[in-house]
């Protein structure tokens, strides 16, 4: 054994996109979020998009902005497969703008909302990794989440 578990990554690994989109134009800190039941079910806008797929695409899962910098990447080993999030913040987009961009979830309403508020509103579990994204955006150092584990490496890029 090399000091892997006997059932690790017995299935390829699936790997999540989160977008962190600045909003200026009104309030400081505000954020894009997208509402998908229509229940304040807050979430980052979020995609799947295959691991080896340049930014431009990942962008894909909101039309209209433009991929920035890596924030957050957090990874955790599953029984069977290792499950990896990225969340990336996008350059800023203007309030006025937002109408504009198309989500990949039809269902979903985008909503302009204060960071603080959002933190509050999001399902506990996502919580921590988008206070650490806006750790990250304000600091410009990426962090590495491991199975639970933070991990800021200060000047790497």
């Amino acid at each position: 054994m090399t000091g892997t578990s006997p059932y690790q990554d017995w299935r390829s690994p699936l790997v999540g996109w989160a977008l962190l989109v600045p909003v200026v134009g009104g309030g400081c800190g505000d954020i894009l979020v997208a509402d998908v039941s229509g229940q304040s079910d807050l979430v980052l806008p979020v995609g799947s998009v295959d691991d080896n797929q340049p930014a431009p695409d990942i962008a894909s899962i909101l039309t209209g902005v433009r991929v920035y910098t890596l924030l957050v990447e957090d990874t955790t080993q599953m029984r069977r497969r290792k499950v990896t999030t990225r969340v990336l913040a996008t350059l800023p987009v203007q309030r006025d703008e937002v109408p504009a961009l198309t989500y990949r979830d039809p269902r979903a309403v985008l909503r302009i909302l204060p960071a603080d508020e959002v933190l509050a509103r999001m399902p506990e579990l996502a919580r921590p990794r988008l206070a650490l994204a806006l750790q990250s955006l304000a600091t410009g150092h990426p962090t590495y989440i491991f199975n639970r584990s933070a991990f800021i490496l200060s000047g790497w890029r």
